[in-house]
């Protein structure tokens, strides 16, 4: 059985995990056709294909490097910049300013 913090600690990740994919579920069009529009599957199906394309070659990547340079720790500084660059970069595109563009939350609608 699990105790009530680790209860708890399950249940924030899976409400962040909820969050995290919230966006792209609403990105899916609202079908009335039932068979495509379950749950904004056709809108993250590229995604989830996009994620796992990418780590044979990151592995790929990342063995290629250690075995040119032999210092494991400069893959570790190489891969901690990148995650700092990137969305430092997404930041400064219409990417990153997406939510100006997103229509009002329903829960400030009058009810």
């Amino acid at each position: 059985m699990m105790s009530g913090a680790e209860r708890s600690a399950t249940a924030a990740f899976s409400a962040s995990v909820s969050r995290a994919l919230e966006p792209r579920k609403s990105a899916a069009p609202n079908s009335r056709n039932r068979a495509f529009s379950r749950s904004g599957t056709r809108s993250r199906c590229p995604a989830a294909f996009g994620s796992g394309s990418a780590i044979p070659i990151g592995s790929l990547a990342g063995g290629l490097f250690v075995d040119t340079t032999g210092d494991v720790s400069s893959l570790f500084l190489a891969v901690g910049a990148a995650m700092i660059v990137v969305p430092l970069a997404f930041a400064f595109t219409p990417v990153g300013r997406a939510a100006r563009y997103e229509p009002a939350a329903a829960s400030t609608a009058s009810t």
